[in-house]
């Protein structure tokens, strides 16, 4: 196993650094084990508006999210994968050395055409941090590089053919693996996550587990249509969206790591479907065969489906968990051990983000004033309602209804 200390070699930094003046971006090595991420291990250059979330309460772990699934899927199938970041700015990851789990990520950078139209989707991703900002977003995307996408994709394939020949030139891992004089962080041991029972991702793997794809169909469009009107921007969009939702029900357990390639795949072949409703079908259908295959061949997803159904059903007043139980044939403790293995939720928790869900749908759908949603839902107190939907979304309803009736407008 190839350790931290050997990146601090001299001729392995100067790749790296070489790579990142090249890159005119952010360049970072982590490593990554199963769906965990280490320290960073070394770095160059930092774009201010990554500054900036770095400083905000949270801001850490969601750059950390963003990453988890791109550079699961580069070590898998050791290839260069772009993602979108949750600021809506594009990265590439691509594992540093081949049959190890460390991973460089390039980036953040605007894709080449792009760079104008990212201030408003910078500022989307802002507002989940704080409530309102006045920060001058122009002005932090001022020093992001804009590139193509195909040449930071062929950047990084070029830094990882030039480390494995500088690598090969100093010798065996067994020399690699000699003590570094600067102190480096131990790659971190993989351990079973459990999902972060808050945000909209957690909301869909929850709806899609128990089979509404089309509360997920809802999401995808309401994402895209946020994103404005250039196809590449939608694009990211729906891969965003789609990563979440993957990323939570893969850390759950509830779809297993050797599913990876498939999404890659689906993935990859989104960039060839020029139609969005073609885009939006491919989407819907993965994650139906997904799902398809999880229930036939593990059963993990046993009696979800008819937990929606009841609870749905029940939204204005309510479902016990002792009633929804009797009503299934399951015992209590069964639902809610059932819920905390998978989602780590209480049985309360879970039923919060089936509510969540359809108060989405109704502030969209409906012209019914938000103490109506929470109403419909079953949330009588407009101030407990109102909390609870923006712990899940990152925002008000009155601002998710605004936000994304603007997206529909534009």
């Amino acid at each position: 196993m190839l350790k931290p200390a050997a990146f601090q070699d001299a001729s392995v930094r100067e790749v790296l650094e070489r790579a990142a003046t090249v890159a005119g971006m952010p360049l970072a090595l982590h490593y990554v084990e199963g769906a965990q991420e280490g320290p960073k291990i070394l770095g160059w250059r930092q774009c201010a508006v990554c500054a900036q979330v770095a400083g905000l309460p949270g801001g850490r772990q969601a750059c950390r999210a963003s990453r988890s699934t791109a550079s699961r899927m580069a070590v898998e199938q050791e290839r260069p994968v772009p993602f979108v970041c949750h600021m809506g700015l594009a990265c590439v990851s691509v594992p540093a050395v081949a049959g190890q789990g460390y991973v460089l990520t390039f980036g953040p950078f605007a894709p080449k055409g792009q760079a104008a139209s990212l201030a408003h989707e910078t500022a989307l991703g802002l507002r989940q941090f704080q409530e309102e900002t006045d920060a001058p977003i122009a002005a932090v995307l001022d020093d992001l590089h804009e590139t193509p996408l195909e040449s930071v994709r062929a950047l990084a394939e070029w830094t990882v053919s030039a480390l494995a020949g500088v690598l090969a030139e100093r010798g065996t891992p067994e020399t690699l693996d000699e003590p570094s004089a600067t102190p480096m962080p131990a790659p971190v041991r993989a351990r079973q996550p459990r999902p972060v029972a808050t945000g909209p991702s957690q909301g869909l793997a929850i709806a899609v587990a128990g089979g509404d794809l089309a509360a997920l169909r809802m999401a995808l469009q309401r994402e895209m249509e946020q994103a404005g009107t250039r196809p590449t921007l939608r694009r990211a969009a729906l891969l965003r969206c789609v990563s979440g939702v993957y990323e939570v029900l893969l850390q759950s357990g509830l779809v297993r790591n050797d599913t990876s390639t498939a999404f890659g795949e689906m993935t990859a072949a989104l960039e060839g479907l020029e139609e969005e409703h073609r885009q939006l079908t491919s989407v819907i259908q993965f994650f139906k065969g997904l799902r398809r295959r999880e229930v036939e061949q593990i059963g993990v997803l046993e009696g979800l489906e008819q937990l929606n159904g009841l609870i749905t059903a029940r939204f204005p007043e309510g479902i016990t968990l002792n009633e929804a139980a009797a009503q299934i044939g399951e015992t209590p403790s069964a639902i809610t051990h059932r819920l905390q293995r998978k989602f780590g939720l209480s049985y309360t928790g879970y039923v919060a983000f089936r509510r969540i869900e359809m108060a989405k749908r109704l502030l969209l759908e409906t012209t019914l004033t938000a103490s109506e949603v929470g109403a419909r839902v079953g949330i009588q107190d407009q101030s407990n309602f109102g909390k609870l939907f923006k712990k899940v979304e990152g925002m008000t309803p009155q601002q998710f209804r605004q936000n994304h009736r603007k997206g529909r407008a534009t």
